[in-house]
């Protein structure tokens, strides 16, 4: 039976007796201590997970995002545990984690990137031809209300984000995108003044991740795929690098007059970079 559904508590659990047995001498437990230092996501051999267990590593590939939230969760933990890193914990910040290793079928060209792999963890390779600039994304809005001397918090997601319709806390629902604009006035009709200062933002960039030439069949046209990243992996390459990205697959909605015709836009939700 293969290990795809489960609740983020249960995969954490999982995570917090592998990341800590005594079978891998401690290598995990010291790499999220050197990504912490290094101010680095922390990334995951699947090859690990798959030779303890083969069917939770297909069960990662197949249903990524659930288990990553729980492997965030679980580096979060040991971070929290440890005294010497406890300096380094900066109120809710979250310790990004990543996936590398053999992905067997999952790995791809963008020309390959067929519907069967939607919403699955892919490793996608070819050569990157465009890049946007960085910038800040809004993740959480601090307001001040000079009336009532009180601060108004608030948290934004996306159809991008990884969290999307999983319910991160047992009893605190499913978490779903929220709107994007910003309130003024409380629900006393105070008015709010933006804290930019306050507020916590993330890295943004997005590229264009093309086949490369010599994959291409003679006379067809290389086909790209949008990949998106965030925090550390930002400014990580440049037009004309080869490039191995890791991440999960998505469809994005889109909408004109509230109607769709079906046909979604595709990107890559990049966890992982290597050149």
């Amino acid at each position: 039976m293969l290990i795809e559904n489960g609740s983020v508590e249960h995969f954490k659990r999982k995570f917090n007796d592998f990341l800590n047995e005594n079978g891998h001498e401690g290598k995990y437990v010291e790499r999220i201590r050197q990504s912490i230092l290094e101010k680095k996501r922390f990334i995951l051999n699947i090859n690990d997970v798959r030779a303890r267990e083969n069917d939770w590593a297909t069960g990662l590939i197949r249903r990524p995002r659930v288990q990553m939230i729980a492997l965030q969760e679980s580096v979060m933990e040991i971070w929290k545990s440890d005294p010497e890193l406890g300096k380094y914990l900066r109120g809710d910040v979250e310790k990004q984690v990543g996936i590398d290793g053999s992905f067997g079928l999952h790995s791809v060209t963008p020309r390959g990137l067929t519907s069967n792999f939607l919403n699955t963890l892919v490793q996608v390779e070819g050569i990157v031809t465009k890049c946007s600039s960085v910038r800040p994304k809004l993740i959480k809005s601090v307001q001040y209300c000079p009336i009532t001397k009180s601060y108004v918090q608030r948290e934004f997601r996306d159809v991008t984000s990884l969290d999307i319709g999983i319910e991160v806390r047992e009893g605190a629902g499913e978490r779903l995108p929220t709107g994007s604009t910003m309130a003024t006035k409380d629900a006393n009709e105070n008015p709010l003044d933006f804290e930019y200062g306050l507020c916590q933002y993330k890295d943004y960039q997005t590229l264009v991740l093309q086949e490369m030439p010599e994959k291409a069949k003679v006379g067809q046209l290389p086909r790209s795929v949008d990949v998106i990243l965030e925090y550390d992996l930002v400014d990580h390459v440049k037009p004309g690098d080869r490039v191995l990205c890791v991440g999960v697959y998505r469809s994005l909605p889109s909408q004109q007059n509230n109607q769709t015709n079906g046909v979604f836009k595709t990107v890559l939700i990049c966890n992982n970079a290597s050149i």
